[in-house]
């Protein structure tokens, strides 16, 4: 994945501080693998972010993406990898955007959506837990979307797609790009070749739990510079905004 944003009002990354959302370097994903991921498409069908299924009927993404949208005209769906299938689609009862967000700056680019009626889990949709533990530099993340997957980017990835990326500390994310990264956001690295782009924004950074484990968000896709240029993606923190969450959501 490379240099991200929303794809939703006029694909609000087309800015050098935006991903052109995408998601370079990475491989097809089954939706069997990542069945918390959601996309928000803009009634009736039209892609605009990636999502996490949080609980039966909350979806987190980032704030960008629905500030200025109304809830009637958004539709999530999920249980899919293609933006050519169907999939489950559940309505938008209300959007809750973090009250610090600054559509500007990217700060606190975190929303709740409540949904319509209640997710049906199965093997191919069910929620992620959400992180309690901070996290230090140096970790195997994965983040799956349907960004770009080149650069100069086209189009958006029609099946979903996945790679691996390293966590790095706020302070070498702000050194290399040479501007505060504060508590409210975690930054990723990957090769070259690899990282978040146009359409990633929204998306789910996760971290597997292993056999005994459980995978869990620690991120949703926020901003960064052009896609795979070796410049680290930035991501809003989920454990930065659990009180926040739990006061909206109860989770």
């Amino acid at each position: 994945m490379n240099a991200f944003g929303a794809v939703v009002i006029a694909l609000a990354w087309i800015s050098v501080e935006s991903f052109e959302q995408r998601l370079i370097g990475g491989q097809k994903a089954k939706i069997s693998d990542f069945p918390f991921y959601a996309s928000i498409r803009i009634y009736p069908n039209r892609y605009a972010c990636g999502a996490a299924i949080i609980d039966r009927f909350w979806v987190m993404t980032a704030a960008q993406c629905v500030y200025s949208v109304h809830p009637s005209s958004l539709v999530v769906v999920a249980g899919t990898s293609s933006l050519n299938e169907t999939g489950d689609r559940y309505g938008v009862h209300s959007v809750h955007v973090h009250p610090l967000f600054n559509a500007a700056m990217k700060t606190n680019d975190t929303a709740l959506l409540r949904l319509t009626r209640s997710v049906v889990y199965s093997k191919n949709v069910s929620s992620i837990a959400l992180a309690t533990d901070s996290l230090p530099g140096g970790k195997t993340l994965e983040l799956c979307g349907h960004g770009a997957t080149q650069y100069p980017f086209t189009n958006m990835s029609v099946p979903l797609m996945s790679v691996e990326l390293k966590s790095i500390t706020n302070a070498q994310c702000s050194a290399a790009l040479n501007r505060p990264i504060t508590k409210y956001n975690l930054c990723t690295k990957g090769k070259t070749t690899k990282g978040a782009c146009v359409g990633d924004v929204g998306g789910p950074l996760t971290k597997r739990g292993g056999v005994f484990g459980t995978t869990k968000l620690y991120g949703t896709v926020s901003w960064g510079y052009p896609c795979s240029q070796g410049m680290p993606d930035v991501y809003s923190s989920v454990l930065a905004a659990r009180p926040w969450i739990r006061t909206i959501s109860g989770l």
